[in-house]
């Protein structure tokens, strides 16, 4: 059995997912493979959340922006068979956004999450905020996605 965590770090000066697969199989914990998914220096990626799927895929799903991107939110996978530490199945973006923030807000990501469905154990579920349009007005987005080799 293995726990799957993410976090929040700098890389080349950008916000990049950082994640970990820990070997909770034995007495002692210890990391079975890590990465930081970062794919461009143009764009931040943070408040990631994964999970993995019944055949070991798993999924990052996250927030994004950059200084000609509108936060939006995005997710990665990766199959079972990638090399160790990377996410072979590349970014996709679940909701583009089409606004920034502005004003008095200072949180960001408190409703996010990714979920494996339990009906079918292939379906991954993505929550998370978004602007539609510039102001105080935050929307937040439920979406789906599967990775290929999940049956």
């Amino acid at each position: 059995p293995s726990l799957w965590v993410t976090h929040s770090v700098s890389s080349s000066t950008k916000g990049a997912v950082r994640w970990y697969q820990v070997n909770v199989s034995t007495a002692t914990p210890s990391i079975k493979q890590s990465g930081t998914f970062a794919p461009d220096t143009a764009n931040n990626r943070w408040m990631g959340s994964i999970a993995v799927d019944k055949v070991g895929n798993a999924a990052v799903g996250y927030s994004a922006s950059g200084t000609t991107l509108y936060p939006a939110l995005r997710y990665a996978g990766r199959t079972a068979a990638a090399t160790a530490g990377t996410f072979d199945q590349g970014e996709q973006t679940l909701i583009a956004g089409t606004g920034a923030q502005k004003g008095g807000y200072s949180r960001w990501g408190d409703y996010s999450d990714l979920a494996l469905d339990p009906s079918d154990g292939c379906t991954f579920w993505f929550t998370g905020e978004y602007y539609s349009m510039t102001g105080n007005a935050w929307r937040t987005r439920i979406g789906s996605f599967k990775l290929p080799t999940c049956v």
